[in-house]
């Protein structure tokens, strides 16, 4: 002691803040009849210093391949042409319980269901290859129903919408490069020609 001076050496300092408690008050109740409280006591700096050697894992964000790319919007296509009006006909098998003769008549089935589990599944490695059975549920309509029938103006209302959607500049941009990756030789377009007896 220095007059009214206390001069405290700096190692004391240190070893005290090391030493600091926690004093935690538990309800032990069920524990004694004597005291309803317990104080326990625990060491702060034990905490920090488990903090700190904690080991700390570096989160990594997974890349986006393109057959995943391509399936991703194939599948948000089937559920856009779902949201077609009326198109209910088409978003799952046809029943043969109720439309009994329809097999004998189509050989070849095909449902937006369908579509999205195979497009989901990754089935699908381009849009041209999307559209294949798009055109086949459409022709399956007019083979079954005749082409006047209203079912057959709905499902051209579904094709009309799947590319828009897939041939939007966004998409376009996106899975273009993505099929380009897939099959080299593809245009990147996602367009297909289906040839017919008579072309060169």
């Amino acid at each position: 002691v220095e007059g009214n001076r206390l001069s405290i050496s700096k190692a004391a300092v240190d070893s005290s803040n090391k030493s600091r408690k926690l004093v935690v008050r538990l309800n032990t109740k069920n524990v004694t009849d004597d005291d309803d409280f317990q104080d326990l006591e625990c060491d702060e700096s034990d905490d920090e210093d488990a903090y700190s050697e904690a080991p700390r894992f570096k989160v990594s964000r997974r890349r986006t391949t393109p057959l995943v790319e391509i399936s991703k919007k194939l599948e948000e296509a089937t559920e856009l042409m779902k949201e077609v009006q009326n198109s209910e006909d088409f978003h799952f098998k046809v029943d043969k319980r109720h439309v009994p003769d329809y097999f004998t008549k189509i050989k070849n089935p095909m449902d937006l269901e369908t579509m999205r589990i195979k497009a989901r599944g990754q089935h699908y490695q381009s849009r041209a290859q999307f559209f294949e059975d798009l055109t086949l549920m459409i022709d399956n309509c007019i083979t079954y129903n005749g082409p006047h029938h209203h079912l057959v103006n709905v499902a051209r209302e579904m094709q009309i919408i799947a590319e828009s959607f897939l041939h939007g500049s966004d998409v376009e941009s996106e899975l273009g490069e993505a099929e380009r990756t897939l099959n080299p030789v593809a245009d990147g377009t996602g367009r297909h020609h289906i040839p017919y007896p008579g072309d060169a």
